[in-house]
């Protein structure tokens, strides 16, 4: 718990829209949240993900690197079971 919403990600890439204002004036990050919002320079989304029901990952294995072949697709954060099903942040 905890481990998703760190200085690498910002409440755009976090999907956190509705939590952010742009009609107030003066916060912590406001011109780099105005900047991306102008230039759409968001670059990584953070999504709920839905894993195998054999997958045996635990939150002491977060975060863990997604990859597709070599390339970095993303960072499982947490995890947690939920019923019958793993999910996590990725």
């Amino acid at each position: 718990c905890g481990k998703e919403l760190k200085d690498d990600y910002n409440p755009m890439e976090a999907q956190l829209w509705h939590c952010l204002s742009f009609e107030k004036g003066c916060y912590v990050g406001q011109e780099t949240i105005a900047r991306l919002k102008t230039y759409n320079g968001v670059k990584q989304l953070m999504w709920a993900v839905e894993l195998d029901e054999s997958s045996s990952f635990d939150q002491s294995q977060t975060p863990y690197r997604i990859n597709i072949g070599e390339s970095k697709a993303g960072v499982l954060t947490s995890v947690a079971p939920v019923g019958n099903k793993v999910l996590g942040l990725a």
